[in-house]
């Protein structure tokens, strides 16, 4: 089970497609199909089991979605969802980033510990290129979930304009 708290949500973007209740597995398996064809560098992506903290998890309050992750990209995910409520399809994806823990940000203060556990990539800065790369994950990724949006809208004759602007760090459109 993975944990996904407001916190540690970097990016995100969702939609209600009405009448379209039933076609969450298939829109998930569509994400899934134009990744595979899209085949972003270094991704993987599983089906998850996700709640919002260990506690909450533990009793019960989770939801299944679609994990992307990325090789280079350790400490974040994109979570992909796609659930009834009531008639309509509700879609969206977040991206995560892990922020540091208690721990790690006690150790960073160390700044002979900082530089020895930046050097071995522990608490890794992103740069401007490893931005662009984030940056170019998500879009794949996003990219993905609108075509499978699209498929849905097509196969339910749905004729409705989508804001695909994702609120955060990048404003992916």
């Amino acid at each position: 089970m993975i944990t996904l708290t407001r916190q540690k949500v970097q990016e995100e973007w969702g939609t209600i497609l009405e009448a379209c209740q039933g076609e969450g597995e298939g829109l998930l398996q569509a994400v899934e199909a134009r990744l595979t064809q899209l085949h972003p560098p270094d991704a993987t992506w599983r089906r998850e089991s996700m709640a919002p903290n260990a506690v909450k998890g533990l009793a019960g309050k989770r939801r299944d979605g679609l994990v992307v992750a990325n090789g280079r990209f350790r400490d974040h995910r994109l979570c992909v969802f796609a659930r009834d409520y009531g008639a309509t399809l509700d879609v969206c994806w977040y991206l995560s980033g892990t922020t540091r823990g208690w721990i790690r940000g006690l150790l960073a203060r160390i700044p002979i510990l900082n530089r020895f556990l930046n050097l071995v990539g522990i608490l890794r800065n992103l740069d401007v290129f490893d931005l662009q790369d984030l940056r170019a994950w998500t879009t794949v990724v996003h990219e993905a979930v609108r075509h499978a949006v699209e498929e849905v809208k097509t196969k339910r004759h749905l004729e409705v304009a989508t804001d695909w602007k994702s609120r955060g760090m990048f404003g992916i459109s």
